[in-house]
């Protein structure tokens, strides 16, 4: 798990029954289900990689309470090609 790498635990100001963006969730996001687990948030996860995006996709298929988008965020608007 990522977490256990953290030098300090990371408590982020959530209420329960909210709304997270997870961004830049990699293969599995792991830490998106837990604070799924813990605060009963509906998820809204972030990844621009294509092949990660497909592991994403495969790892949550029918987890209910999470939204997937296959594309990043940031400050400014353009394109890139990711594998």
């Amino acid at each position: 798990r990522l977490a256990a790498y953290r030098y300090a635990p990371f408590e982020p100001p959530l209420l329960p029954n909210g709304t997270a963006l997870y961004i830049g969730a990699h293969r599995s996001g792991e830490d998106g289900l837990e604070f799924h687990r813990r605060f009963a948030l509906q998820m809204h996860l972030f990844e621009p990689s294509p092949t990660y995006f497909e592991s994403l996709s495969s790892s949550l298929r029918g987890v209910p309470g999470f939204t997937l988008h296959n594309y990043g965020l940031g400050a400014q608007t353009r394109r890139s090609w990711l594998r």
